[in-house]
């Protein structure tokens, strides 16, 4: 199937620069003084890679929000930072410098640069009217190729070397997700198998060799290991780590193979993101503080670690001596990982492992246990259920253990309960659905029930403020069988579906929608709020939907329109599919009815320049607050990225994905922290929004 791909954009109107990422739909601007004319720039006369490159004469910038900003000298020499809303003053000088933001941007002046912040915008002056190049790079990558398979463990064992052939780096910078690219494709060998295993593909010689039996179930786990390390698969009787001077077992009495390859691969992400820091990006990150005292008072392992060293070091003697660090001493510090995937070890799912590579997922090959009955509430006598009279057909979960990682999915043939249930459709909607500005996005919601008013008017405006990025918002009311059908068979980015389910579909104002009755489908994610809306989800995936969320059992009206009016709101804030259903559900005992079934990615907004965030906030006895801050990566910013949380006095780095740290805070403190931007908190038992709790501050 052919891909099909725009570049990023930049583009001028009203003094004002706009750019667009069509791929992962997220946006930038920049306030000018006066209106300029952009010309077409060289894309390779930047240091660092950039997609697309303009040019044009200004003496100012401006933008929304507190960026971070990091300049270099023109040959890529780190020269300073403005974080939190620091003021940065430089002399005449040739610069470059970016923007963090979800779109990667770089601008290159000859000049002097004058940085400040003042409510809540950030400025960037030059001394005059300058020459200035600006060039964007989208975080999203294209597979690079495609690697030819049998259905024969050996086969995988060469070709997984080859995924690394993306790897932009082998220094600790491959730790930013830029920097590592989308691996090539595996296809599955057809019936006429005369094409080469690795065309056109060179993989890294790095002189790391990993080991390991050559079965689906030691292959799969091993995967992303392999990628990051950039390391050779060679087969053998026991898993472990080869290099010229290393030999680390994969497996012992005490910790299972698959446990032990996550580890490894957590080990030297860590280490690396905290080595980089003497390289493109010196900044002052809180978890090579804390990893630097840890050191000092831990009985194992060294003192200390030269990180200027081992920046300049060989990969692969880098990680032997990242590997004289016992894990226990860091084990503590580690950001959360993204994600974890069970699959099933059988071929059928191979071409599934570079898109879980992609993501630098853990990847396991548990049993599932099978699941007896899925958890239902009682029924209150004034509520109802959202199913109709048809009795459901029969559905059969199974449980896989509980993960570490902030999101879990399952990939294989059994119906997944507390976990996404991805599929190699859904992988490869990401590229194959055609790109869409960001004034074209649709949104519709379906109500096709007068009784379920309440939802309607619940995420009418969460929604509705999508519409201030341009988006499209309709609202459906009792609609046909046919009118459904075309519903979802067009290029519609997002459907909400209200309304009853039962075992004939989703009911219309004329009868019933039966998604399985139908093969193709254009909607891009869906959420249908019903009972038992499994069956139906599943069948608008397998005909061409990227994800959806659904329901495993039935569900009552109240806390269905709970669950999805906060849903909305949090996917309207920037949460993929996946990590809204998480927050959303948290807040009730139905929660886990609700599942993820299809690419758990997807989003439908971005907000500029934010990594999505939930707060905890407690008030202490001094009158002060605790404020506790988790992040959730997107595919733009994703494991390795650097979050700064714009509170007063925090002057560091974090590392984002998960608990990043709790800072105790003043209310004068919060009160500019919740106003810059709308984000959900939980407080006293319940969740709230940041600009809602400035009332009770």
């Amino acid at each position: 199937m052919a891909t099909r791909f725009k570049h990023p954009e930049i583009r001028e109107t009203d003094n004002r620069l706009e750019l667009w990422d069509p791929i992962e739909r997220s946006t930038m601007g920049f306030s000018l003084p006066d209106s300029v004319t952009l010309e077409p720039a060289n894309a390779d006369a930047f240091y660092f890679p950039v997609d697309t490159a303009v040019r044009f004469e200004t003496s100012l910038i401006e933008c929304e929000g507190l960026h971070d900003i990091h300049v270099w000298t023109g040959d890529g020499e780190f020269v300073a930072e403005s974080t939190n809303g620091e003021p940065l003053f430089l002399p005449h000088d040739t610069y470059l410098f970016d923007l963090t933001g979800p779109i990667k941007t770089y601008f290159q002046v000859d000049g002097p640069l004058q940085v400040l912040s003042d409510g809540g915008r950030s400025s960037i002056a030059f001394g005059g009217e300058t020459t200035v190049t600006l060039g964007i790079r989208s975080f999203h990558d294209n597979p690079a190729g495609e690697i030819v398979v049998d259905d024969d463990p050996y086969t995988l064992l060469e070709a997984i070397p080859f995924l690394a052939t993306s790897l932009k780096t082998l220094s600790p910078e491959r730790s930013f997700p830029s920097m590592r690219g989308h691996p090539p494709r595996l296809v599955r060998r057809d019936s006429t198998p005369e094409e080469p295993l690795t065309a056109d593909l060179e993989k890294p010689d790095t002189g790391i060799h990993l080991e390991v039996p050559p079965t689906f179930r030691h292959l799969y786990p091993i995967a992303p290991l392999a990628f990051y390390l950039g390391a050779d698969v060679l087969p053998a009787s026991q898993p472990r780590l080869r290099t010229q001077s290393q030999r680390l077992h994969l497996r012992s009495i005490h910790e299972e193979y698959d446990t032990a390859v996550s580890r490894l691969l957590q080990h030297v992400f860590f280490l690396d993101c905290l080595t980089r820091t003497e390289g493109y990006f010196q900044v002052p990150l809180h978890e090579r503080q804390q990893f630097e005292l840890a050191l000092r008072h831990s009985r194992e392992g060294p003192d200390e670690l030269d990180f200027a060293e081992l920046y300049d070091l060989p990969i692969a003697e880098r990680v032997d001596r990242y590997l004289e660090v016992p894990f226990s001493v860091f084990e503590h510090l580690l950001p959360e990982w993204r994600l974890t995937a069970d699959v099933q070890p059988d071929a059928e799912y191979l071409e599934c492992l570079p898109f879980l590579v992609a993501d630098l997922a853990t990847i396991r090959c548990p049993n599932p246990t099978p699941v007896s009955s899925v958890p239902q509430t009682p029924q209150p006598v004034q509520d109802f259920f959202r199913d109709g009279s048809l009795d459901h057909n029969s559905l059969e979960f199974v449980e896989t253990p509980r993960s570490n990682s902030l999101e879990q999915t399952f990939i294989g043939e059994s119906n997944p309960l507390d976990a996404s249930k991805a599929t190699l459709e859904s992988f490869e909607s990401r590229f194959q659905r055609t790109a869409t500005d960001r004034e074209d996005i649709e949104v519709a919601v379906v109500r096709n029930d007068e009784e379920m008013e309440g939802e309607r008017v619940a995420v009418s405006e969460s929604y509705g403020s999508l519409e201030e990025t341009g988006a499209s918002v309709r609202f459906l009311e009792n609609c046909t069988v046919e009118e459904l059908h075309t519903l979802f068979t067009s290029e519609t980015d997002f459907v909400h579906y209200i309304g009853h389910v039962d075992g004939r579909g989703l009911e219309c104002a004329d009868g019933y929608f039966d998604a399985t009755a139908h093969e193709e489908y254009g909607v891009g994610a869906f959420i249908l709020n019903g009972c038992q809306s499994y069956r139906q989800g599943e069948a608008l995936i397998r005909g061409g939907c990227i994800g959806g969320v659904v329901t495993a059992s039935a569900v009552l009206n109240e806390p269905a329109v709970e669950i999805g009016g906060t849903f909305a709101r949090l996917l309207a804030d920037g949460f993929s599919l996946r990590a809204a259903t998480t927050i959303a559900t948290d807040q009730r005992i139905v929660g886990n009815q609700y599942l993820v079934i299809g690419d758990g990615e997807v989003r439908i907004a971005d907000r500029e320049n934010t990594t999505p965030m939930l707060g905890e906030l407690e008030l202490r006895n001094d009158n002060q607050f605790d404020i506790t801050i988790k992040t959730f990566p997107t595919n733009c910013n994703d494991m390795g990225c650097l979050f700064t949380p714009l509170l007063n006095g925090v002057d560091k780095r974090y590392l984002s994905s998960g608990v990043i740290d709790t800072i105790t805070v003043t209310k004068e403190d919060l009160i500019p922290f919740f106003d810059l931007s709308s984000f959900p908190v939980q407080y006293q038992g319940k969740l709230v929004w940041s600009k809602e709790l400035l009332e009770y501050l």
